[in-house]
């Protein structure tokens, strides 16, 4: 199961969300695999990554880019985020362009990324779908905050904390960008997407204001 499967929303809220890791198998092609990873981590760069993060390291706002390549060791798991097909598609161009041959995972919306692996011509090895949600569900925060916190894998971004930035979005205190950008923090795994997390905030905010 990979942890940026189950993010949370509509299909039409999800069409700017394409997380993408990439890992050795411990064990198997482990040694040696760091040079493959600052690979991937600097293709992505090159291709206008919304976040980039590397669990123990940090993400784009904590550590920086350079910091968590250059902190790479050959067994991690680095990830990165981009916000439209465009840059995922040019992305993955690069890595098979180059032979990559670490296990790579890519996200979003099942229709878009399989456009992409046709348009490139290769085929996904298996695809893994989230079945929803399941249980006490009156536990959960609501759907609206719900966007916001599963964009997390390892569910780091507290609900309370997204209902304050929305609280400051309300008063003026804050903008979409920087309330995203605060959230994004505490994401450490670096799969936050907060191009999408502040068109959701100013959705949000343009609700509040009719």
């Amino acid at each position: 199961m990979s942890h940026n499967l189950h993010r949370y929303g509509t299909m039409d809220s999800l069409k700017d969300d394409y997380p993408v890791l990439s890992r050795p198998a411990n064990g198997f092609n482990d040694q040696g695999a760091k040079a493959k990873l600052q690979f991937f981590a600097q293709a992505a760069s090159r291709h206008n990554l919304v976040n980039i993060g590397v669990s123990r390291c940090g993400n784009i706002f904590t550590a920086g880019v350079d910091t968590i390549i250059s902190e790479l060791q050959d067994r991690r798991t680095v990830n990165v985020v981009f916000d439209n097909k465009k840059n995922l598609r040019e992305f993955l161009r690069e890595l098979i362009d180059n032979g990559y041959d670490l296990s790579v995972t890519t996200a979003g919306l099942m229709e878009d990324v399989l456009e992409i692996c046709r348009e490139l011509g290769i085929k996904p090895h298996s695809v893994n779908l989230s079945l929803g949600i399941f249980g006490r569900k009156d536990k959960l925060p609501s759907d609206e905050v719900l966007q916001f916190t599963t964009m997390c894998g390892h569910h780091q971004i507290a609900p309370q904390l997204v209902e304050m930035q929305m609280e400051l979005l309300k008063k003026g205190k804050t903008t979409p960008e920087q309330a995203a950008a605060t959230i994004g923090r505490h994401c450490p795994c670096g799969i936050f997407n907060t191009v999408r997390a502040a068109r959701l905030f100013d959705e949000f905010l343009h609700r509040q204001e009719r």
